[in-house]
């Protein structure tokens, strides 16, 4: 038996930390051994930084006095499961932190609390929109500022989209879908870049697993291919 959901990011080894012993515990380490992670579960006060993810079942205080975090993008996904089974993630919201946080939720039979930014405002997380278009968020997390300020400023132009339903999909997402000149973003899928207009340095970024390196762009290109 597996749960039924397959999480953006690879969770192979995640650490729980119980301090009173509490009956969910149970429950939570079933959950992640049915998506085949390795489990360790630990009764002292503590943050393994290296875990793929890490699980305090506790009070939000004891969570955050033990938080040890790094850098966005390279610190494990965070969640805390209160005694009422109610599921916060704290850290890596956006890197799958959010969906394992949903579906630890409803296999506890509990409720997902706390937001992000972009969820109280309304507007898709740039990182989920890199993600929709097959484009690992984490490459660009130097920028993601800048990132999120073009999307919000103009939306995105994807220059040879998979499948027109994708465009649909960041429609009913509420991505801003205009015309290439007016977008914020440009996104080449087939390279794996994304362009930044609008600004004063008009860069590009080209994602490091497909190019193997960062750099400015002339903002010239082919024609993208716009949903009729």
């Amino acid at each position: 038996m597996r749960v039924g959901f397959s999480p953006k990011r690879r969770l192979e080894w995640v650490v729980v930390y119980d301090f009173r012993g509490l009956e969910v515990t149970d429950r939570v380490v079933e959950f992640f051994r049915l998506l085949g992670a390795d489990v360790s579960v630990r009764d002292e006060f503590g943050f393994e930084g290296s875990a793929d993810a890490v699980v305090y079942v506790s009070s939000p205080g004891i969570a955050v006095r033990a938080l040890r975090l790094r850098k966005k993008g390279e610190d494990p996904v965070v969640l805390l499961v209160t005694p009422e089974a109610e599921v916060i993630c704290l850290s890596g919201h956006h890197w799958g932190g959010e969906e394992v946080a949903r579906a630890l939720a409803g296999w506890l039979g509990g409720s997902v609390g706390g937001s992000t930014v972009a969820e109280a405002e309304g507007r898709p997380p740039v990182e989920d929109v890199l993600d929709v278009l097959g484009i690992d968020p984490r490459e660009y997390r130097e920028r993601m500022v800048e990132l999120v300020r073009a999307l919000e400023r103009g939306g995105v132009w994807v220059e040879d989209p998979p499948h027109p339903g994708v465009l649909r999909y960041l429609k009913e997402l509420g991505v801003k879908a205009g015309s290439r000149e007016e977008a914020g973003l440009v996104v080449s899928v087939s390279e794996g870049r994304v362009r930044v207009r609008g600004c004063e340095r008009g860069e590009g970024v080209r994602g490091g697993d497909r190019s193997g390196r960062s750099g400015a762009d002339d903002g010239e290109g082919e024609e993208g291919t716009e949903e009729r």
